[in-house]
């Protein structure tokens, strides 16, 4: 029987993809069009080779400790501190565009209040169940999303113009980097992650290749998705939201009965709703860390963030202000610093039992060692057995 947050290999796997692909092809495509242009796709490769590496540093942390039960106080209390902060800002951020995304695709006029209502007590029944429940849905997810987007590749029917994203990187630097530092808060997709502790699957193939796959697969079609939508937008792109669900609609079935992308809304919106499911866990998991009582610390998120997007944020473009204000700097130092420390002590825990073992080991053939020499009965049977021998 696994512990409420211990999942194997391709569970890990799952959720690292889901997480990986879900928001960045909603809104993202759009901002960064407006903010880089035709090199947008750049700004992609660059930030999710960073993120792939921290994806390593933290798989190698949940294969090796588990965070929710470190007893290291003055070195767990700051990370987890630090961790409760970086979550609540990234769930504020990114619930806004599950919240609109909802408002402008399913309804017809934008009730944003009574789609928070709804929504709260859904994530919050899935935090209050566990890590396990969220990668068990995670886990089943995946065979749905893998077969939207195997489908929407084969039915896909639009014009790309490969001419839109060229020149490459002409005059265009500055914008790359202004389109990294400005949107860290939609990469870092990770940091929930150091909450799982993961085992081995026991298909032994399984567990040594769905993490790589995984993260692969998902890194080269976050890029490709990029490619696809500039050639397909060009310099329209900053008039798309939900980059996802529109670019869903250019399929082969559209072209016969019209737009049919019931499917890919749906898909997405599970994948949102399991991604912010997993920051609120990861945000109610480290408050609890301080009151001890994981229940009360899922109800203070699940209301402190309900409030915030009814009262403060209350849409997208709220939202996106504040994910590029001053705050983002304090996401980039967050997110991309504790993995790597989390990583380390990892580390060091693995190599200080280890160390530990093998003393212990030694001290046992040690004491096993005198005890066989200072036993006098037992000698001297040895010494009759080798006289024995002798003769």
């Amino acid at each position: 029987m696994l512990n409420n947050n211990t999942i194997y290999n391709s569970q890990f796997a799952s959720l690292s993809f889901i997480t990986m692909i879900t928001f960045k092809t909603a809104m993202l495509p759009k901002y960064l069009a407006s903010a880089v242009g035709r090199d947008s796709w750049i700004t992609v490769l660059i930030m999710v080779a960073i993120e792939l590496l921290m994806y390593v540093a933290v798989y190698y942390t949940a294969r090796r400790i588990n965070l929710q039960e470190e007893k290291n106080k003055v070195f767990i209390a700051p990370i987890m501190l630090a961790i409760f902060m970086l979550s609540m800002v990234r769930v504020i951020v990114l619930y806004s565009e599950m919240v609109d995304y909802t408002a402008t695709t399913l309804f017809d006029h934008r009730r944003s209040i009574f789609i928070i209502i709804t929504f709260a007590p859904v994530l919050g029944y899935l935090v209050y169940k566990g890590g396990n429940v969220i990668a068990r849905l995670g886990e089943i997810l995946l065979y749905v999303v893998v077969a939207v987007i195997a489908t929407q590749t084969v039915l896909i029917q639009i014009d790309l113009d490969w001419s839109n994203i060229l020149p490459v990187m002409v005059d265009n630097g500055d914008k790359v980097g202004k389109g990294i530092y400005n949107h860290f808060m939609w990469f870092g997709d990770f940091i929930p992650l150091l909450f799982f502790s993961v085992v081995n699957n026991k298909n032994k193939i399984m567990a040594k290749i769905s993490v790589p796959i995984a993260l692969t697969v998902a890194g080269v079609l976050v890029v490709l998705f990029f490619l696809v939508f500039t050639a397909a937008y060009g310099g329209a792109g900053i008039l798309v939201n939900y980059a996802f669900n529109k670019m869903a609609v250019f399929n082969k079935i559209s072209a016969l009965v019209g737009a049919s992308n019931a499917l890919s809304v749906t898909t997405w919106l599970i994948m949102a709703l399991l991604q912010l499911s997993m920051l609120i866990y990861s945000a109610a998991m480290s408050l609890s860390y301080f009151i001890k009582k994981k229940n009360l610390a899922i109800v203070i998120v699940i209301v402190a963030v309900s409030l915030i997007e009814a009262f403060w944020v209350q849409n997208v473009n709220n939202g996106y202000a504040f994910a590029t204000s001053w705050v983002k700097w304090g996401v980039a130092a967050i997110q991309y610093t504790v993995p790597v420390i989390l990583a380390g002590y990892a580390r060091y825990k693995t190599s200080k039992a280890k160390l530990v073992k093998n003393d212990k080991a030694v001290q046992t053939n040690n004491q096993k060692e005198s005890s066989d020499t200072e036993d006098p009965v037992k000698n001297s049977q040895l010494n009759g057995r080798k006289s024995e021998v002798s003769a």
